[in-house]
C-alpha cells in the first residue's frame, strides 16, 4: 500500500467516524430540543424545569409486567381522597449516568421504605424505551409511548428525582446525578412532611452516608 493510499484511507476513516459522531450527537440534541419544546407547552409557569409548588396531573401507565398503575392526587374539593406521597425516579436505559446513579437510588429507596413505608416509589422510563433488567428491584417501572409525561412533568434531562405530595404538588427535585449528602435533604423533607421519627426509623447510617 502506497503512502498516498494510506493517507486517503486515514482521511476517509476519520471522515466516517466524524459523520457517525455528529449523527449520534445530533439525534440526542434533537431529542433534548423536543423535550424542552414540549416542556414549554406543559401548562406550568416558570422555567423549563419544575420548581417546588408546581402541581402535576394524574397519569396512568403499565409496568413491564403489564400491570396497570393509576397515579391520582387529592383535590381541593375532596381532601379525604386517599393518595400517598410519591418518589419518582426518572431515567433512560441509554443514560450511563443513570446507571451510575443506581446504587444511590437503591439505598435511597431502602431508606425511604424504612422511614415511610406508605410512600410510593415509581421508576419512570423515557418515552418508547424498555429495560432488559430493572434498574431497581421491587420498584414498578413505568414507560410511556410519547412525550406526554415528560411534557407535564418537565423532564428536560435524566436522571431526575422528584418528591410529590398527595395533592400532586412538587415538594423537592434534583436534576442530574444525586449523591449524599443531597439524599439527606429528601429524607429530612419526608420526615417533616409525614411526621415520622427519622432517628428511630433510619437506624445506623448507610454505607453511602458514611462515605459522604
Amino acid at each position: 500500500m502506497t503512502k498516498d493510499t494510506k493517507l486517503h484511507l486515514f482521511y476517509w476513516t476519520i471522515t466516517f467516524i466524524s459523520l457517525i459522531f455528529c449523527s449520534v450527537v445530533g439525534a440526542r440534541y434533537r431529542n433534548l430540543l423536543q423535550v424542552q419544546q414540549t416542556a414549554r407547552s406543559g401548562g406550568l409557569a416558570g422555567s423549563y424545569e419544575a420548581i417546588p409548588g408546581d402541581r402535576f396531573p394524574a397519569f396512568e401507565s403499565e409496568d413491564a409486567g403489564g400491570v396497570e398503575h393509576s397515579v391520582s392526587f387529592k383535590s381541593a374539593d375532596d381532601s379525604s381522597a386517599d393518595a400517598p406521597h410519591r418518589l419518582l425516579l426518572i431515567h433512560s436505559p441509554q443514560c450511563g449516568v443513570c446507571y451510575s446513579q443506581a446504587d444511590v437510588w437503591r439505598q435511597l429507596y431502602t431508606d425511604v421504605q424504612n422511614l415511610a413505608p406508605d410512600l410510593e416509589t415509581l421508576s419512570i422510563l423515557m418515552p418508547g424505551e424498555r429495560e432488559e433488567e430493572p434498574l431497581l428491584d421491587g420498584v414498578p417501572t413505568l414507560s410511556f409511548p410519547d412525550f406526554s409525561f415528560q411534557r407535564a412533568y418537565r423532564v428536560t434531562g435524566v436522571p431526575l428525582t422528584l418528591l410529590i405530595s398527595p395533592e400532586g404538588r412538587l415538594l423537592w427535585s434534583h436534576y442530574g446525578l444525586l449523591k449524599p449528602p443531597k439524599t439527606d435533604d429528601v429524607l429530612q423533607l419526608i420526615h417533616s412532611e409525614l411526621g415520622v421519627n427519622q432517628d428511630a426509623q433510619m437506624g445506623a447510617p448507610s454505607p453511602l452516608q458514611q462515605g459522604a
